[in-house]
């Protein structure tokens, strides 16, 4: 029998950035998917207290500098994944569904799917 897991530090800002950065590094994401991502790791392991209010202010703020950095970028991301539906051989409907479940804004989102 396993001993129980310890439990995990509360996230504040930076551990919430290195957090961020190992998602977008390892997945194409767009920010609507990277905000679900952090505040669950919020709701998760809770925020630490003296830091701000509750956290999930500081998820917008930080997904705005990843992609101002060039981490995150919805327009290419809405390209890639309609491309590979596309080829997959799903219709004009079903990737506009995909990109609207990805968080995708409609001008982003037309332009994948006319592409």
């Amino acid at each position: 029998m396993r001993a129980p897991r310890k439990p995990r530090a509360p996230l504040d800002a930076a551990s919430l950035r290195d957090l961020a950065l190992g998602y977008v590094a390892r997945f194409a994401t767009s920010r609507a998917k990277l905000a679900v991502y952090c505040r669950r790791k919020i709701i998760e392991r809770g925020w630490k207290t003296g830091e701000n209010a509750d956290g999930i202010s500081e998820i917008e703020p930080l997904a705005a500098r990843l992609a101002e950095l060039g981490y995150l970028d919805d327009a290419a991301f809405a390209a890639q994944k309609s491309g590979a539906l596309t080829r997959r051989g799903y219709g004009v409907r079903r990737v506009s569904q995909a990109l609207v479940a990805a968080g995708i804004e409609p001008d982003d989102r037309a332009q994948a799917v006319d592409s």
